[in-house]
């Protein structure tokens, strides 16, 4: 039965940590390097994280900058920021980019709303799902003369 309740309990924590990382990779207005986290540089043909082909770094708070190891790589950095769709126009000068990160409107702001309780929403069903398939297994478990499952605060976690 410990069996059960640890792999409910990892499954929830596996969610959790989703939406955490979902959540980071909303652009609010303020810079991040995780708004990168996303971008795929096509390296010599190769899709590669940005951060593995470039020096990243936070100018300002509305100002990312991206120093490629290899100068010969900015058009692909610059084309893979762009085809992200994460909302940035990086602009560079030869040797780095520079990528401002726009204010919030109040367009994006609700659809940034939208998009945070729907991640939540998700999150929620996820754990649900994980609670009814814990609950199965008990029954399961108790049914194949295991006996009877402990209840704890009403419920079975």
């Amino acid at each position: 039965m410990k069996e059960i309740n640890d792999a409910v309990e990892l499954q929830m924590k596996q969610v959790l940590e989703h939406l955490h990382a979902e959540l980071r990779h909303l652009r609010t207005g303020r810079a991040s390097l995780q708004l990168l986290d996303p971008v795929m540089v096509d390296y010599f043909g190769t899709p590669t994280p940005l951060r593995q082909v470039a020096t990243l770094s936070v100018v300002d708070a509305t100002m990312l900058m991206a120093q490629p190891w290899d100068t010969s790589q900015i058009a692909a950095i610059d084309r893979a920021i762009r085809k992200a769709d994460l909302g940035l126009n990086p602009t560079s000068d030869g040797k780095v980019l520079r990528i401002p990160v726009p204010s919030l409107t109040e367009e994006r702001r609700k659809e940034l709303v939208r998009k945070a309780h729907d991640l939540a929403e998700n999150a929620r069903n996820a754990v649900r799902q994980a609670r009814r398939d814990g609950k199965l297994c008990l029954r399961r478990w108790s049914g194949a003369g295991y006996g009877k499952p402990r209840f704890h605060g009403g419920s079975a976690y």
